[in-house]
């Protein structure tokens, strides 16, 4: 729905602060839009961005986990895991997914996934980082409920694709497995660009709902290349709506 700017720009400062401060829904960024009569703000519906630091803000700066800090760096956010991974082949060489500190939509921090390591002798070595969501019945989840994961990426090689699924315990094996859902490729459409990319999970029968389960996202499929991940969203909806202010972590 479109609106005339100047008509409903109070309505619409009152709903952005009412949604942000209930506590219930973090208010959506305000947009705007041509409309028949020029520029017309977007309402849009609130939602709740489940993970943590989702724009990876908030970071402490003397991570020393004994990778190779000349190409990872020291940086390490809260609330997520810090890419490092001690069990991959020769875990003190070559990249690791890792945090950098200004190279994100705002020049802000975001995630950088370098699938650069064949000139280590390590081709598409393991890339990824996480978060955990606890169980899904701690979160009201259920057999048939739709989860949507956005974030925007950016690439410097178009066959790149960005990997993410939903890490959960099958009651069929007891073991732990993406299930059906898998971990979707999506991929940008061009270089050098911020892009938004997004995949909608659903919680079949199998689904262990009083088990962990955890969002997983993964660079190193594709072309060797590097991929840059920023404000990531996790709702239960069956669409992504525009990224929300995530709630505040704790301090670490």
């Amino acid at each position: 729905m479109f609106v005339h700017k100047k008509a409903l720009f109070i309505l619409a400062f009152i709903l952005l602060f009412a949604l942000g401060n209930s506590g219930v829904a973090y208010a959506v960024q305000p947009q705007f839009e041509a409309g028949k009569f020029g520029q017309g703000l977007k309402i849009e519906e609130g939602t709740t961005n489940l993970l943590l630091n989702s724009n990876f803000n908030s970071y402490f700066d003397n991570y020393h986990p004994g990778w190779d800090e000349s190409l990872n760096g020291t940086l390490a956010p809260t609330n997520w895991s810090t890419g490092y991974n001690s069990g991959v082949p020769s875990p003190s060489i070559g990249y690791h997914a890792h945090l950098i500190g200004n190279g994100g939509r705002n020049n802000t921090p975001c995630f950088e996934f370098k699938d650069l390591n064949g000139s280590f002798g390590l081709s598409h070595r393991w890339l990824g980082v996480s978060q955990g969501l606890g169980t899904p019945a701690s979160r009201g989840w259920t057999v048939g409920t739709k989860i949507t994961v956005s974030m925007w990426i950016k690439v410097d090689t178009i066959s790149r694709p960005v990997a993410f699924g939903l890490y959960h315990k099958l009651i069929s094996t007891g073991s732990y497995s993406f299930g059906p859902n898998g971990t979707p490729y999506k991929y940008a459409t061009q270089v050098g660009i911020w892009e938004r990319v997004q995949a909608t999970f659903a919680i079949d029968s199998d689904w262990d709902l009083n088990s962990n389960v955890a969002l997983y996202i993964y660079g190193y499929h594709g072309s060797e290349g590097t991929i840059w991940v920023d404000d990531v969203q996790l709702e239960v909806k069956s669409y992504a709506t525009s990224w929300t202010i995530p709630p505040v972590p704790p301090k670490p």
